[in-house]
């Protein structure tokens, strides 16, 4: 009978056998252990372009000019405006620096019957731009910010006057400024929307229908000014 240590002795001994002719065998047998590169950071920083939507309010202030008199009125100028916008973010930090520029489709405009008179004038809003600056905070992947800038667009004002079946038009190129904000959330691919509010000046012009009213400095003017709430989206490259 093998006694137990003599059996022992067998077992040790097979083993160093073993291990002696399988090169690597006990390395095999050891776990693997993989070393995942490190993810890139996000960042804001870059060029990116896209397109919005959304619905302008507010009010267009005229007034009929002439050589005795003035006849001022305001009409409520509501409607959509809808277009494209490229720019570019540069992120220092969690602070995010901007410029964009856009050009938008318009269909804004209000009616109103000039007071004491049988004459209607209606503002439409034909295309709107800008270009604004932009500060934002990134909180990672969401970034409120602010922006402002100048802004410019084409008016079309129309006059129909019922009882002398008299219908005329002149169109003019405003300038003014705009100021706003809103939230922009970044999505795990390259696309991000967003939603904002922005008030729009387009400042007085004069000079409207001067060659048409008749009368030495009779014309008539339009004040443009209008709230924007809208939606985005974008695609940095």
């Amino acid at each position: 009978m093998i006694s137990s240590k003599t059996f022992r002795s067998v077992i040790v001994g097979a083993g160093i056998l073993v291990a002696g002719t399988v090169p690597g065998a006990a390395a095999d047998m050891a776990p693997e252990y993989k070393v995942l590169a490190p993810s890139r950071a996000f960042t804001w920083t870059g060029v990116y372009a896209g397109v919005n939507a959304g619905y302008a309010f507010g009010d267009a202030d005229s007034t009929l000019v002439l050589p005795a008199a003035s006849n001022p009125f305001s009409s409520k100028y509501d409607g959509f405006i809808g277009g494209a916008q490229l720019g570019y973010n540069w992120q220092v930090g969690s602070a995010v620096f901007g410029v964009e520029a856009e050009i938008n489709y318009a269909d804004v405009s209000g009616s109103k019957l000039i007071p004491s008179t049988t004459v209607t004038t209606t503002n439409t809003l034909e295309w709107f731009g800008a270009g604004r600056g932009r500060i934002g905070y990134a909180f990672e992947r969401v970034m409120p910010y602010v922006a402002g800038g100048f802004a410019f667009g084409k008016n079309k004002l129309e006059v129909n006057d019922v009882a002398n079946n008299v219908k005329v038009s002149d169109t003019a190129t405003h300038l003014g400024w705009t100021l706003g904000g809103g939230v922009e959330v970044a999505g795990r691919d390259r696309w991000s929307a967003r939603i904002e509010y922005i008030y729009v000046d387009l400042r007085n012009k004069d000079s409207y229908l001067a060659d048409v009213i008749g009368g030495l400095g009779s014309y008539m003017d339009a004040d443009l000014k209008f709230g924007l709430v809208r939606a985005g989206v974008n695609y940095r490259f």
